[in-house]
């Protein structure tokens, strides 16, 4: 494909004064802008976050990082951006600027940013820094803002810990007067259920069992004894009733009564093996032996010796019957209350597991109660040091390095890099138009082209001629317009920067509007 040079040229030099007017339009707003966008200054302070210096476990769980996230989010509030706007004038009268346009530029050259120190091993903490930095046209102002920042971090940290510390000590205090209230309760509920339930308790369990079988056994003997003590009235009350028995044997009184007492003997000292002296049986014996043997000795009172010897027996048997039934009421009486005490002890012994698993269960949640207590004490104890720490400023704090001064050059706008673009913009923008119009323009303007359109070869070509005057009239309008441009728009500028919005505000945006921070960014 041959390149025809000639005729690019020509068409450029024809479209020149449309590529000047695009390129110049361009490049004086490129230009004006370069020269009317105020000059921003940052002013920037550093802080370094020192550790604790005294190692005490703190109870302000919250890292360094959060407290600055938690700062920074509260200085950057509506209300305290708008205080400190109207103490340091920091947007000039009549702006116009709503308070919401205010508090987003504030916002936007408003900057916190964290730095961790040296590289982070494993297991130990980096040491951490932040920098708060602002923008402004006028650097005092920026100084001055950046420096009530850093004194509003001070005072918002240590408040922010204080609080902390506080509320931790508030909320263990709290907690150690429940939980001493809670165990009084508990103590209470065990020490009524224990007397309530005293004779069922699992600490007397053993014994109770013992008791119950001793009781038992004491039954049994109990029952024995009775037994045998009616075995004896049976027989002494057939005795009473039979006077012909008796008769029968008071003839051989005298070897019978021996008989008798050698019978009794033999149960005395078998009884005794058995029975305590104090024992009904024992002491009917023995009474009964005593008779005897004043009878076989003849030495009856003077009663007995005037009664026959059958009266004599039958109220000797009247006499045994009447001891024998003292003794039958007395050991009845003592069978009843053995039988109760079984019966108590059987209930008592009965209740116990339940009893059990009841107090265990409150014991259980005293034991709970105590070890939550001892821990909300614990608590409570390293509260109350960390406020004291934190009250005279011995825990972890934040230190200024250094403070914002007045900065001496302005960070933006970078005046050479938005020259420069206005103009490269303009230059690429009017090729950009000479290149479109070309492409939508379906004239023919060659040789070449009318051959391939209509197939003609032609025997010449005539161009055309452009008088002297035609020349000079489209040269003079081509210079006024670019006149009228290179003065107007400028002027243009400046009026609408000077009275109607500043020219940063309107980039701003604009840019904000399009996305485009962070080419703005760039270019400044």
């Amino acid at each position: 494909m041959d390149l025809d040079l000639r005729y690019y040229i020509s068409v450029f030099l024809k479209r020149l004064p449309l590529f000047i007017l695009v390129s110049l339009s361009l490049s004086m707003i490129g230009l004006t802008l370069a020269y009317m966008l105020p000059p921003v200054y940052r002013s920037q302070a550093l802080l370094l976050v020192e550790s604790p210096r005294i190692d005490v476990a703190s109870t302000v769980n919250v890292s360094s990082n959060e407290v600055i996230q938690i700062i920074e989010q509260r200085l950057l509030t509506r209300a305290n951006l708008l205080e400190i706007a109207d103490d340091f004038n920091v947007f000039k009268s009549g702006s116009g600027l709503s308070p919401s346009d205010k508090v987003d530029q504030m916002r936007a050259v408003t900057q916190f940013r964290v730095m961790v120190l040296g590289q982070q091993r494993r297991g130990a903490e980096s040491a951490t820094a932040f920098t708060i930095s602002f923008q402004h046209e006028n650097p005092r102002t920026a100084a001055s803002v950046t420096n009530q920042l850093v004194t509003l971090t001070l005072e918002e940290n240590q408040d922010i810990r204080g609080t902390f510390v506080e509320q931790n000590r508030q909320f263990f205090e709290q907690e150690v007067e429940r939980l001493d209230r809670k165990l009084s309760e508990l103590e209470q509920q065990i020490t009524a259920f224990s007397i309530q339930n005293s004779e069922a308790l699992p600490d007397s369990l053993d014994a109770r069992r013992d008791q119950f079988t001793r009781e038992q056994d004491r039954l049994l003997e109990l029952e024995e004894q009775r037994t045998a003590l009616l075995r004896d009235r049976t027989q002494i009350q057939r005795f009473i009733e039979n006077p012909a028995v008796l008769a029968a044997q008071a003839g051989a009184q005298k070897s019978r009564e021996e008989v008798d007492l050698t019978r009794l003997e033999i149960q005395l000292e078998t009884a005794r093996k058995t029975f305590s002296d104090r024992h009904p049986k024992v002491v009917a014996l023995l009474t009964e032996i005593e008779t005897l043997q004043r009878v076989i000795a003849g030495t009856t009172s003077g009663t007995d010796e005037a009664l026959s010897a059958e009266d004599f027996r039958i109220s000797q048997l009247e006499q045994q019957m009447a001891q024998i039934d003292g003794f039958l009421a007395s050991t009845d009486r003592k069978i009843a209350a053995t039988e109760a005490r079984i019966a108590n002890l059987d209930t008592s012994i009965k209740a116990t597991p339940q009893i059990a698993m009841t107090l265990n269960s409150l014991e259980r949640d005293y034991e709970a109660a105590q070890l939550e207590y001892k821990f909300a004490q614990q608590n409570l104890s390293a509260a109350s040091q960390s406020e004291s720490i934190e009250s005279q400023q011995k825990g972890e704090r934040f230190e200024v390095i250094e403070n914002a001064i007045v900065p001496e050059r302005p960070e933006s706008p970078n005046r050479m890099m938005i020259a420069g673009a206005g103009v490269a913009g303009g230059l690429g923008a009017g090729f950009a138009l000479i290149i479109l119009l070309e492409l939508l323009n379906r004239k023919i303007q060659r040789p070449v082209e009318l051959v391939k359109s209509l197939g003609i070869q032609p025997f010449g070509v005539v161009p055309y001629i452009e008088t002297r005057r035609e020349a000079l009239r489209s040269r003079l309008k081509i210079a006024a317009v670019l006149v009228i441009v290179a003065a107007g728009i400028p002027s243009v500028l400046a009026y609408f920067h000077y009275q109607v919005m500043p020219l940063d505000l309107l980039v701003s945006k604009v840019t904000d509007k399009l996305g485009l921070d962070a080419f703005l960014n760039k270019l400044r």
